[in-house]
């Protein structure tokens, strides 16, 4: 017979794939500020906003007159 499971069952939640190739590539190129924005608008589409805004700021103080960063920042 079926025996329902619980929410312990479950365990773990895998990390989106995006948010963890963007966080390698933020390690391997950190100077690069296109990672930064590319993981933020991955942060966002998961309703995630203080870790995009995070991220944003981080870009910013890379950048800080990049028009990009200072877009999403809005």
């Amino acid at each position: 017979p079926y025996v329902q499971g619980s929410n312990e069952d479950i365990g773990e939640l895998m990390p989106h794939f995006a948010e963890v190739f963007f966080t390698q590539k933020i390690k391997d190129q950190p100077n690069n500020p296109l990672h930064y924005l590319l993981l933020a608008k991955a942060y966002s589409r998961r309703q995630k906003a203080n870790d995009a805004i995070e991220i944003l700021r981080k870009a910013e103080a890379l950048v800080p007159s990049n028009i990009l960063v200072q877009y999403e920042l809005l």
